[in-house]
């Protein structure tokens, strides 16, 4: 579970939305008494989820700004290029 986030919700005239999640975990799960039962792995980071799979400019360049910001672990624009 989450220990805290932030939602982006993109949608455009047609109807067409995108939703972008920055979502922030724990170091480690812990049990009832506070003690770590294993590492998450994540270091306390902060982890987008989202797939956008659309031709559509201003989607693709939102998704450009989060790689450029460094949020992202890899991005592919699969319409790039023809």
């Amino acid at each position: 579970m989450p220990t805290s986030g932030a939602v982006l919700v993109v949608t455009i005239e047609q109807g067409d939305e995108v939703i972008f999640g920055f979502f922030r975990y724990p170091e480690a799960v812990k049990d009832v008494n506070g003690r770590t039962v294993a590492e998450t792995g994540l270091k306390g980071g902060w982890h987008l989820s989202g797939y956008v799979d659309s031709a559509d400019p201003r989607y693709r360049r939102i998704v450009r700004l989060f790689a450029a910001a460094g949020y992202l672990q890899s991005e592919e624009d699969e319409f790039a290029g023809g």
